[in-house]
């Protein structure tokens, strides 16, 4: 469990040692991780059966892997493409050699660690820097020249832009915090999984309520202390996802669809309000209409795509700045964005039509899996909140991706594949303490019961 917590850690706060040991650092280790997960997952390989991967998930990444021979930029298409498989790989490895219980445990861990180190890492800044803190690697070598070109800020002056602060040490003062992710929108992620996992714990006893409630308390303050609209959107949707389960696992088969259509049409008419009503909602919310220069940066990459828009231009997760065709898309004011800010429409940007077609067949596939998992008695045991936690938790990366793309990369990646992977065990109704290994082998030995009427 070590290594998940250790996964967790540098794939939900990659900029903690992006910021300090530089990019090399943070790349070796990365490596150091993914070493040792293959060594783990080669010491367990006696029982590798017919692996059960979702197939949308293969489908999509060998999309991405055959736009390297139309990519307008092939190395890092090719590389873009290598990470990408390496992550699924550590998202099958967590999925085969840990049970949810123990991904479960590990998770929450790092993500309380996560959370309450931002919170110390803010309170040192506020009381030893007043002016914030830029990221010390910038200071190293040419990290600035290579990433942003002769445009690059001065060093050791007022003229970074802000939103290339690690943190503004507004703690005390109190404005928004970043945390270790450097983000408040990432530091409102993290905390709200963390909230997620701990409730989970808590709902099945497997964590001290004292410590449970005292962490709760600490996490709806950092939370509140991040003004991430985003996630207060998100929470909701969370809380809606939440209540389905509820109602799902109290309802008669039946009775579900109906479920489903209300359920959709809250929807559908919330969106088409939003919509119409678009500038009142943010101002609500404290948020410009464009939602802080969105606008202008979804303009741009649909522009972009539209030159390519059924193969795209080449997959490349996040942009690479010293390319030419990513160099002043997602320029707002003085900042350069490195992404599309919606994942989806990055996804059609680099693999077009049929690439995003491909990964919203991913995701929904996945949801609809992690529905039924949650909602499901299983053959043994009971039903748990743990049981629902992969659904929630697939909830929040997808509301997540309306604003951000960041569910294409790193921990949210990672994740995303965990959840993907971990859903196929409901295929064949097995306990949920056993993890994919388990399943693999007893599903070689044991028919499948839903084709014998038994369901």
């Amino acid at each position: 469990m070590w290594l998940l917590m250790a996964l967790t850690l540098v794939g939900f706060s990659g900029d903690l040692l992006r910021y300090t040991i530089t990019w090399t650092g943070y790349g070796l280790v990365a490596l150091a991780l993914i070493v040792t997960a293959a060594v783990m997952l080669y010491r367990n390989r006696s029982w590798l059966q017919p692996l059960i991967a979702p197939t949308p998930l293969l489908l999509f990444t060998a999309w991405c892997g055959l736009s390297i021979t139309w990519s307008e930029y092939r190395l890092e298409t090719s590389i873009a493409w290598l990470i990408q498989l390496t992550i699924i790989g550590l998202g099958f490895t967590t999925a085969a050699l840990l049970t949810r219980e123990e991904f479960l445990q590990a998770f929450a861990s790092a993500l309380r660690a996560i959370v309450a180190g931002s919170l110390i890492f803010e309170l040192g800044v506020a009381l030893f820097t007043g002016d914030g803190l830029i990221p010390p690697a910038y200071f190293y070598g040419n990290d600035l020249e290579f990433f942003f070109g002769s445009g690059a800020p001065q060093k050791s002056t007022a003229a970074f832009p802000s939103t290339m602060y690690w943190s503004y040490g507004h703690l005390i003062e109190g404005g928004a915090i970043q945390g270790l992710p450097g983000n408040r929108n990432l530091l409102a992620m993290v905390t709200l999984f963390a909230i997620a996992t701990t409730v989970t714990q808590l709902l099945d006893a497997r964590l001290r309520k004292s410590y449970g409630l005292a962490f709760l308390a600490v996490a709806f303050y950092t939370l509140w202390r991040t003004r991430s609209a985003t996630s207060l959107v998100t929470l909701g949707f969370m809380l809606l996802g939440a209540a389905l389960v509820f109602a799902g696992r109290r309802i008669e088969r039946r009775w579900r669809w109906a479920l489903y259509a209300g359920v959709g049409t809250v929807l559908i008419s919330g969106a088409v309000l939003v919509v119409r009503n678009y500038e009142e909602v943010f101002a609500l919310m404290n948020r410009s209409s464009d939602m802080s220069g969105r606008g202008d940066i979804w303009r741009a990459v649909l522009q972009f795509g539209a030159e390519r828009p059924v193969t795209g231009h080449g997959w490349i997760s996040y942009w690479a700045p010293w390319l030419p065709q990513f160099d002043d898309l997602g320029v707002v004011g003085p900042t350069a964005h490195q992404q599309a800010h919606n994942a989806f429409l990055d996804v059609w940007m680099q693999t077009g039509h049929i690439g995003v077609a491909l990964f919203a067949l991913v995701v929904f596939a996945t949801l609809v899996r992690a529905w039924w998992q949650a909602i499901d008695r299983p053959t043994a045991g009971p039903l748990t909140a743990t049981h629902a936690l992969g659904f929630i938790l697939a909830i929040g990366l997808v509301v997540q991706s309306t604003t951000e793309s960041r569910l294409l990369v790193e921990g949210y990646w990672f994740l995303l594949c965990f959840i993907a992977f971990a859903s196929r065990q409901h295929r064949h109704e097995l306990p949920s303490t056993q993890p994919i290994r388990q399943v693999i082998q007893a599903s070689v030995a044991v028919p499948d019961r839903r084709k014998a009427g038994n369901r």
